[in-house]
């Protein structure tokens, strides 16, 4: 063999792997948990783990997260053939389901591996992949192919357990089963799931539920104590006891009187708050396991960071993300592979991706737009329509003026007169110049009030006129009777007046 050929070939299969030799060819399970158990057939045992309200609703998150995006086929290239085979891919998985498909196969996610059967249909001299049938793990195993049988990507080989052969099971038909994995650990077939992480957390959990249900039995409700005087008959002593057993249904005890009895108090009052926090505390490490983050379903009542919140669900984000392109490679290696190869042989085979792009807050966009065009820009329809979608036209409102051209200019007129005088002539001016300033900017308004025909109507108008009303005139004289005023000082003050 040459050096070529060595080094383009694998030469550390995990069917040459000692520490887990194969029995008959047959792979065994990396998962240390499902291995103390008896192997793959112990995976009932993580498919319990589902009755935990608390796993079953995080593990449900994280597979929503990802079925939840919307989705795309898309060609490997421009050419009409490979356009074709998108095209075609696509309509097949809008026909089989495909977020169901999807919701399927992510089981792996807990028990390491999905399996789907798929029933191919003609249509029109086609083949279809009319339905994906979702497998129990439990009916398959995996065995080694031999090296160099066959050009297939999967080094090993699926088979179905059955009545006939249950050690090596039969062989399956090529493009019939999707298997899905995750956490596969050096290539082994039976992936390494969320189980292995979530089983002892559930397992203390459940002991410290049993623990704490115990603990409110033996002291959450009084004990009924009745005495009797020295001598009583036996049918006194049962009357005494049926009258304590009415009062409590739990238990009640009888004793002479005069006789100590005592019972067993708990250790310290807040013996109960330790079986919560146990509680408390698995929930946490299954979501730190499942999600990344605890944030999302572990909230406290003493309320939460936004910060900290939003930090956790770009975590999550992020974990849902890994699954879906872990998940769209292992489509194209199957099922659109096969859908392509007994269609269309020759195109090249289209992906499958979800979209995570978080979709823009249009209130945010809103505000900076309305900044803007307070500094005199205004966004184009064609910017519009792009940022908040179809149903807006331009109204021709004028972006507001930084600057009121043909503004008479106030002169400066020294005459006789002291301070006084000079002072009433800049007023006389300034109030000259912005009447008509400050009329101008309130003719909108007038106009509205004379037109409007109820005070509603005034009031949704008045809202629209606002961008309208322009106060850089009026502003403008202000300045400029100021400047006067303070020029008209300094001569006064050199002048010696």
């Amino acid at each position: 063999m040459s050096e070529k050929q060595t080094l383009t070939r694998e030469v550390a299969t995990a069917a040459k792997d000692w520490t887990h030799p194969l029995y008959l060819g047959i792979a065994q399970t990396y998962d240390p948990v499902l291995f103390s158990q008896g192997g793959v057939q112990a995976l009932q045992a993580y498919r319990d783990l589902e009755r935990d309200a608390h796993v079953h609703a995080i593990l449900q998150k994280r597979k929503f997260a990802v079925v939840g995006r919307p989705w795309e086929v898309l060609p490997a290239s421009d050419s009409p053939l490979d356009k074709q085979a998108a095209e075609l891919v696509e309509a097949q998985f809008k026909g089989l389901g495909f977020d169901k498909l999807c919701l399927g196969l992510l089981d792996s996610q807990l028990m390491g591996f999905s399996v789907g059967e798929i029933l191919w249909e003609v249509r029109k001299s086609q083949l279809w992949a009319a339905q994906v049938i979702m497998r129990r793990q439990e009916r398959f195993i995996f065995k080694a192919r031999e090296e160099g049988a066959t050009g297939a990507q999967d080094p090993w080989e699926l088979r179905l357990r059955t009545l006939a052969s249950p050690l090596e099971g039969d062989p399956l038909p090529v493009r019939k089963f999707v298997v899905h994995r995750t956490g596969a650990l050096d290539n082994n077939p039976y992936g390494l799931g969320l189980g292995n992480q979530l089983y002892w957390p559930v397992e203390f959990k459940r002991q410290g539920l049993t623990f704490w249900l115990i603990f409110a039995d033996k002291f959450g409700s009084p004990t009924v104590e009745g005495e009797y005087e020295p001598g009583a008959t036996e049918d006194e002593k049962r009357e005494l006891l049926n009258a304590a057993l009415s009062v409590s249904v739990d238990g009640a005890i009888i004793h002479p009187k005069g006789m100590t009895l005592s019972l067993l108090e708990a250790a310290r009052a807040g013996s109960i708050e330790t079986y919560d926090k146990l509680v408390r505390y698995m929930d946490e490490q299954c979501s730190e396991a499942v999600l990344g983050e605890t944030g999302s379903t572990n909230q406290s009542g003493e309320g939460g960071s936004r910060a900290r919140d939003q930090v956790g669900n770009e975590v999550r984000l992020e974990v849902a993300q890994a699954d879906a392109d872990l998940l769209s490679a292992t489509l194209q290696d199957t099922l659109i592979r096969w859908i392509v190869e007994l269609n269309l042989p020759g195109a090249g085979l289209p992906s499958v991706w979800r979209s995570f792009e978080e979709p823009e807050d249009l209130k945010n966009r809103s505000e900076r737009d309305g900044l803007l065009f307070d500094m005199g820009f205004r966004p184009t329809l064609e910017a519009v329509t792009a940022a908040y979608g179809e149903g807006y036209e331009d109204i021709g409102v004028p972006a507001p003026p930084t600057k009121v051209p043909g503004l008479p200019k106030p002169t400066l007129e020294l005459g006789e007169g002291d301070g006084t005088d000079a002072a009433d002539r800049i007023t006389a001016q300034a109030i000259s110049h912005a009447g008509r300033s400050y009329n101008a900017m309130l003719a909108p308004i007038k106009k509205a009030i004379q037109t409007s025909t109820s005070l509603l109507d005034l009031r949704d108008r008045l809202e629209t006129l606002y961008p309208e009303l322009d106060s850089h005139a009026f502003a403008e004289v202000m300045e400029q009777a100021m400047v006067l005023a303070s020029l008209e000082g300094r001569h006064d003050v050199l002048s010696g007046n």
